[in-house]
């Protein structure tokens, strides 16, 4: 599907994908509904054996009987509390599938609304929610692919793809840099002198070791480019 979401651009290519979340969505949905009942249960039973702990605690003569009551709640309390773990893991499983199919048609819907217009493309950049989990993410992941795609036809968005060539986001980062040598003219001082600026504000922060050098990679690229 990832692949798909990528190169999607009609709306009809979202019908496959809306089929298959609905298709993870119900079970990933039916089984957390179960896991609830199943927690409700386990508490249910966790206070009846807290209250019969608590009965033995107070009542000498009767002790060991209430305390038999007790843990016989506990471990019905502890069976619910199985069931529920399974189910969880059973609804995260196919919650999983759901999300992967809804980044896929988050990335198609970038395509079908932009189709060969660089700065409907841009904007994705500008967003808030460009983060693992988030649709931000997959969306500018594909703005970023038809980017490099129109190559010179994108120049307009030159100055966006500049602006958010120091972000930390891995794909982003890695996306601006790719689609810079497709759109940027040759020579482009200003490229050099962009990423001068992102290599010198990150060059120690070790976190981002990888990215630094990625970018000193198409900095060197663009002092040779066109001269």
């Amino acid at each position: 599907s990832l692949a798909y979401g990528r190169l999607a651009y009609k709306k009809q290519h979202l019908e496959p994908l809306d089929y298959m979340i609905d298709r993870f969505k119900k079970p990933a949905d039916e089984n957390a509904k179960k896991a609830d009942a199943e927690a409700k249960k386990a508490e249910k039973y966790e206070k009846i054996g807290a209250d019969y702990e608590k009965k033995a605690l107070a009542d000498k003569k009767n002790q060991q009987a209430l305390m038999k009551k007790a843990n016989d709640a506990f471990a019905k309390a502890e069976g619910h509390r199985d069931e529920e773990a399974r189910l969880r893991g059973v609804s995260d499983s196919y919650r999983g599938y759901q999300r992967g199919f809804e980044e896929s048609k988050w990335r198609a819907e970038v395509g079908i609304e932009c189709g060969s217009d660089p700065m409907c493309y841009a904007k994705y950049l500008d967003a808030k929610d460009i983060a693992v989990g988030k649709p931000g993410l997959p969306k500018a992941e594909r703005a970023l692919i038809q980017l490099a795609k129109l190559g010179p036809k994108a120049a307009p968005a030159l100055d966006a793809l500049l602006k958010h060539v120091d972000t930390s986001e891995r794909i982003v980062r890695q996306g601006i840099l790719l689609a810079l040598t497709r759109v940027a003219p040759k020579p482009c001082d200003r490229c050099v002198q962009r990423l001068d600026e992102v290599i010198k504000a990150q060059e120690n922060q070790t976190t981002l070791d990888y990215l630094t050098a990625d970018t000193r990679i198409v900095r060197n690229y663009f002092r040779w480019a066109g001269r």
